[in-house]
């Protein structure tokens, strides 16, 4: 759908008519004649590799949530050694 300006050239009625003529193609092919079949396998394998999104940052563990401070690991694999150490040994 377009409309007449002034000057006598079409202008784009709609964003989407605007954004798919911006858009230049993101595969064309040079040589052959693929059928729609070829195409469209091409086309899945291209966003296949795409990979989509990246996979978001692993957040650190707070404190609080660690496991070893709960169970009196230092971050070194040791235990920690404490003077009431002998009584946590039963």
């Amino acid at each position: 759908m377009t409309n007449e300006t002034p000057g006598g050239s079409a202008a784009v009625a709609t964003p989407q008519e605007a954004a798919a003529v911006a858009i230049p193609p993101l595969l064309s092919v040079t040589k052959g004649n693929p059928t729609d079949e070829e195409l469209a396998a091409l086309l899945l394998v291209v966003a296949a590799a795409s990979g989509g999104e990246p996979a978001p940052e692993e957040q650190p563990t707070g404190i609080w949530a660690s496991r070893a401070r709960n169970l009196g690991v230092s971050s070194l694999g040791a235990r920690r050694r404490s003077s009431w150490g002998w009584r946590s040994a039963r």
